[in-house]
């Protein structure tokens, strides 16, 4: 596994808006990014789907798509199969362990990021990176609780990805 620099810079792309000056409340910002994510479905093939997420990937920030959950676009070009599942330690509510591989013909690129997003809870569940493997393109979970994830060991139908190709600047 190649290490990923979460302070590198993500290179810049187009963004297609900016933030609102007055943004939605978190849980208004969650109900419409849970039925945009229902009306927009994007998932592996039959006969692949086992544990495998549904995904997005976003041209912004994660502060952007929470500020305008409305602008998530589909994501026809790649899908994810899940490669590895598990937890660090022996009871259910410690770290989640989690790898998927994105396939397709335009695929994520490292360093960006991603976060995981639960339907059943309707919130964000955990967060990693994208990084590559043997010329295979990867996600892998740094930040999630077992017990949140294990519900999608066999069946991931409820937990989408979102990649998020660049992240907000700090302005001083």
């Amino acid at each position: 596994m190649n290490p990923i620099d979460h302070d590198q810079p993500i290179p810049e792309q187009l963004s297609f808006f900016e933030l609102q000056d007055a943004p939605l409340g978190p849980k208004q910002a969650l109900v419409i990014l849970r039925r945009r994510l229902e009306a927009v479905s994007h998932w592996a093939p039959q006969g692949l789907r086992k544990g495998a997420p549904r995904v997005y990937e976003f041209p912004g920030a994660h502060e952007q798509l929470q500020a305008a959950p409305s602008k998530l676009p589909g994501c026809p070009y790649f899908y994810a199969t899940q490669e590895v599942f598990g937890h660090v330690s022996a009871e259910l509510g410690g770290d989640a362990i989690a790898q998927w591989c994105f396939h397709g013909d335009k695929l994520p690129f490292p360093p960006c990021r991603f976060w995981a997003f639960s339907m059943q809870r309707t919130d964000w569940i955990g967060s990693g990176g994208i990084y590559l493997e043997d010329g295979l393109t990867m996600a892998s979970l740094d930040k999630g609780f077992h017990a949140d994830f294990a519900r999608y060991e066999k069946d991931a139908h409820g937990l989408v990805l979102v990649i998020f190709t660049h992240r907000m600047v700090q302005r001083s």
